[in-house]
């Protein structure tokens, strides 16, 4: 005796089998299977013949792989340049320890609590980005790309605007020694620079999370 709850249950795993196995799409596939077997049994078909015509409706497992990979394409070149990016980010802010680590070039002049001072700014920097990588569920997934690059362009602005001030008012007014202007540097460059990529690496990968699950 046809079961249509079983069938479409087998339908489904072989969905699986073949690839698709995103949860997202294939629940949307098996809702608008069930709403064309309630159409065709609206109509007059039996179960039998109602399942059989939507499944033909559909397509094979393979045509329906082919045209999700397709059209996940941009998402997937997206998700690997976002990765891009982070590894970049992680990269400069680890080599950017060298300079207060070592002493290199301006930042020679450093005392001890200087140095730390350095260091630490730059640890943040990275902690903020890795906080912001990791704690992407935590992010509004923007509905509009308008909404997001606002938010994301008004970010850099104020970082940029904050170290044009640091660097030609703040920075002019207190007498800083010069090892005393690196470590202030690094801390209104690089962590405040941190918290910036950590905020664009959370809003990103949120929406690339959200648009393939």
């Amino acid at each position: 005796m046809f079961n249509l709850e079983k069938q479409i249950s087998a339908w489904r795993s072989q969905m699986l089998a073949a690839g698709l196995q995103t949860p997202v799409p294939l629940d949307e596939l098996e809702t608008h299977l069930r709403d064309d077997i309630a159409r065709q049994i609206k109509s007059g078909l039996g179960e039998t013949e109602a399942f059989q015509l939507a499944i033909q409706k559909l397509g094979p497992a393979a045509t329906l792989k082919s045209e999700f990979e397709i059209a996940r394409a941009p998402l997937n070149a997206r998700a690997r340049k976002l990765i891009f990016a982070f590894v970049v980010f992680s990269l400069v802010s680890l080599s950017m320890l060298i300079l207060p680590v070592f002493k290199v070039g301006s930042f020679s002049e450093m005392d001890a609590l200087q140095q730390l001072s350095g260091i630490a700014a730059i640890v943040t920097a990275l902690l903020l980005g890795l906080a912001g990588w990791f704690g992407h569920r935590f992010f509004l997934v923007f509905s509009g790309k308008r909404a997001k690059a606002a938010v994301i362009i008004s970010a850099t602005a104020l970082w940029m605007l904050w170290n044009v001030a640091f660097l030609w008012v703040i920075a002019l007014r207190f007498d800083f020694t010069i090892g005393g202007f690196g470590a202030a540097f690094l801390w209104s460059f690089a962590a405040l620079g941190g918290l910036l990529f950590g905020l664009h690496f959370g809003i990103e990968r949120a929406a690339v999370r959200r648009a393939i699950a």
